[in-house]
């Protein structure tokens, strides 16, 4: 992946023929929802024009798009995402060190 995701917004302004644009418009909304998906993991808060314009969508549109991934905004018109974030208590840490320490000591004796 490039992460060009302009280039398949501007192709359906290219279509070689009608029937492809079935096609592209289930691609597009493909792109929206892993664009989507990345938004609400990485900003705690994103402007509704900064989201209409990573998304390639008007702000009507946006709203419609935003209604059905159950995004809400505030009053000044900020989408606030409440993303679950890991904590490093989740990670065993201790294990894992201890488990690196193994394998070294291993690796030093067979050298």
């Amino acid at each position: 992946m490039e992460g060009r995701y302009n280039k398949i917004f501007q192709a359906k302004l290219h279509v070689p023929a009608e029937p492809y644009t079935y096609f592209i418009d289930i691609l597009l909304n493909t792109v929206r929802e892993e664009i989507a998906g990345c938004i609400e993991k990485s900003y705690a808060s994103l402007k509704s024009e900064d989201a209409a314009k990573a998304l390639s969508l008007t702000l009507p549109l946006l709203q419609k798009f935003a209604e059905r991934r159950g995004w809400k905004a505030n009053q000044a018109g900020v989408f606030v995402f409440h993303a679950e974030k890991k904590h490093d208590e989740d990670i065993p840490s201790f294990e894992l060190a201890k488990d690196f320490i193994e394998y070294a000591k291993e690796l030093e004796q067979i050298i």
